[in-house]
């Protein structure tokens, strides 16, 4: 799950929350301005997950490359 924040305490302890809830956390920065693009994606999903009919378990994943 992404996040981001301008506050280091903050941000451990968002980073903390979501692997509590037993998701990933990815953070974005520590500039709050990131929180704009994160947005953007989270509407990209909202799209692609309902009005798509792609159902709620629809996600996005982190790739990198093949080794």
């Amino acid at each position: 799950m992404f996040y981001c924040g301008n506050n280091t305490v903050g941000r451990a302890v968002v980073h903390e929350l979501i692997l509590a809830c037993g998701y990933r956390p990815v953070g974005c920065g520590s500039a709050l301005s990131n929180a704009r693009y994160l947005e953007a994606v989270a509407m990209l999903w909202l799209q692609s997950a309902f009005w798509e009919d792609r159902a709620a378990g629809f996600r996005f994943e982190l790739a990198g490359k093949i080794p």
